[in-house]
């Protein structure tokens, strides 16, 4: 069986691993980090994270397959309606339409916590993950050339955004996700999980 569910303090030694890869491979750059935190940190970072924003996980008969969550963009006030996207996958769980049912789940509940504008950062080499956020309507506006240093070659970096919401009026602060009941984030993350086995074999 597979679901889609918030994540917690546990999941934060399989989930440790799945990113481990994408910091160490000499043959990805998808991560700018260069030494991949401990579970120890990991857990500190879901913990952080999952008390402002959407963390989800994806899991089958309890072996997590993915995760993606949302953090704060930039430190400013009036920047306090963007968030930052994030997903990564274990290496054998692509091209099950894991990404995507992810996504799904985080810009629905992202959208109801009242955030606008929604940004992926991505490696622009990384065409894979690029393709993936534009077929998720994302917008490539920006490319920060040469920015990053990593396995020996300088990196250019694709900024991508989304809008959702209304921009109409005066808006209120963004809401917690703690804000947001049980029944209403689960809700979410079914109709996400359905899209898994009735997604297209893509990430």
């Amino acid at each position: 069986m597979i679901r889609i569910r918030l994540a917690n303090a546990e999941d934060a030694d399989a989930l440790q691993r799945i990113y481990a890869y994408y910091v160490e491979d000499s043959e990805t750059v998808v991560s700018f980090e260069t030494e991949a935190p401990d579970v120890a940190e990991f857990r500190r970072r879901i913990q952080q994270i999952s008390a402002a924003f959407p963390y989800l996980v994806c899991e089958q008969d309890g072996r997590l397959l993915g995760y993606a969550y949302a953090h704060k963009c930039f430190e400013r006030a009036a920047y306090q309606w963007c968030a930052e996207t994030t997903v990564y996958l274990s290496r054998d769980a692509r091209g099950l339409g894991i990404g995507r049912a992810l996504y799904f789940a985080l810009i629905q509940l992202l959208t109801k916590l009242d955030y606008r504008v929604l940004y992926a950062v991505i490696v622009s080499e990384n065409r894979d993950s690029c393709l993936f956020h534009e077929r998720l309507g994302f917008r490539l506006f920006s490319v920060f050339s040469q920015s990053g240093w990593k396995s020996g070659r300088w990196l250019d970096v694709s900024w991508y955004e989304l809008k959702c919401g209304s921009f109409d009026g005066e808006p209120s602060p963004p809401r917690l996700i703690t804000d947001l009941s049980a029944n209403e984030i689960e809700r979410v993350c079914a109709e996400a999980t359905t899209r898994v086995t009735n997604s297209p074999t893509r990430a």
